[in-house]
């Protein structure tokens, strides 16, 4: 080349030869196998990655990939092109590499919302029971919650069946009563109760702070992490000390009820047209007040149960908001 920028006869010459005898580094095949790779090594690592952050970690691995594929296609055949494919490869595999993260961001927002769905989807039952959504989980939210709702309503089902077998129902009517010869022998079955229902609700109170601890531990976005976590709390502020409550209620009517059984073990009564016949006044008094008691402590039980189902109707109509 002369002084000024001139090209010298030699140098044009030069620059023939050079391109006569230059490798054919094909770089358009290089650049197209290395963006379908970059697009195929992206999504899969995407979709096995927790997607800690939903945007930045799918975009970064995108852009990752697409540099190691370019630097493997470099070092193999793209060295070998002119200036302009060297510069355009590595543009097209980086805008590749975004795209690749831009899909991943789909991709884990999707499989977000359809794991919260699930959880949008429990509903209950007459009695107040959790019903799971066919198909099972579809995530890890929905996974650990499906898990914490069996638990918890398997030991309330149970907790229900070992009350119900203390015989107390058969109370409310004489026929019942004299169908259980046994009950009024019996009354005071509070040392063996009361440890039972405080265990009942310590395990329960456990399970919920176990769940807790295990949703801060998920491995999934961590601003949805922390945002159920709050929700979680906000719920726990706004019911209180609910189990605590529904613990006091079950003991207090455990108490009535072994007050009524006593009233009628003294056998002051008759059946009178399916209702309690008492010869004593003094009895029949007694068994109004603990009947009134026991009532309004049942009622109180329902309302219990009421607000703790409410608390699951709340929750998944929360969820729904936010995904619809």
């Amino acid at each position: 080349m002369g002084l000024f920028g001139r090209r010298d006869d030699d140098d044009e010459m030069d620059e023939w030869a050079y391109e006569l005898t230059r490798k054919d580094s094909f770089p358009l095949a290089a650049t197209a196998v290395g963006a379908v790779v970059v697009l195929i090594v992206a999504i899969l690592i995407n979709t096995q990655l927790p997607h800690r952050d939903l945007f930045a970690t799918p975009l970064g691995v995108g852009t990752l990939v697409a540099l190691v594929v370019w630097g493997i296609a470099f070092a193999v055949t793209v060295r070998h092109a002119v200036v302009g494919w060297k510069i355009g490869s590595f543009l097209a595999l980086l805008v590749t590499g975004l795209v690749a993260g831009v899909i991943g961001i789909g991709t884990a927002i999707g499989a977000l919302q359809s794991d919260l769905r699930a959880l949008s989807e429990i509903s209950l039952d007459q009695q107040g029971g959790v019903v799971l959504p066919p198909g099972g989980a579809r995530g890890p939210i929905s996974k650990l919650s499906f898990a914490y709702f069996k638990e918890v309503s398997n030991d309330a089902r149970a907790h229900t069946a070992a009350l119900h077998a203390l015989g107390y129902d058969d109370l409310a009517r004489p026929d019942t009563v004299l169908r259980n010869h046994d009950l009024l022998g019996h009354c005071d079955k509070r040392a063996t109760v009361i440890p039972m229902i405080e265990a009942y609700y310590t395990r329960r109170e456990a399970a919920v702070r176990k769940y807790r601890t295990d949703l801060m531990h998920l491995d999934i976005n961590e601003n949805f992490r922390k945002g159920l976590v709050a929700g979680m709390d906000e719920a726990q502020r706004e019911h209180g000390d609910m189990l605590r409550r529904a613990a006091t209620n079950e003991e207090a009517q455990v108490g009535e009820l072994t007050t009524l059984c006593q009233i009628l073990a003294r056998r002051r009564w008759h059946e009178q047209f399916g209702q309690f016949g008492f010869t004593n006044a003094g009895d029949l008094a007694e068994y109004r007040t603990h009947s009134q008691r026991a009532n309004d402590l049942a009622n109180e039980g329902n309302r219990l149960l009421r607000e703790s189902s409410m608390l699951v109707s709340t929750g998944t109509a929360r969820i729904r908001r936010g995904l619809f």
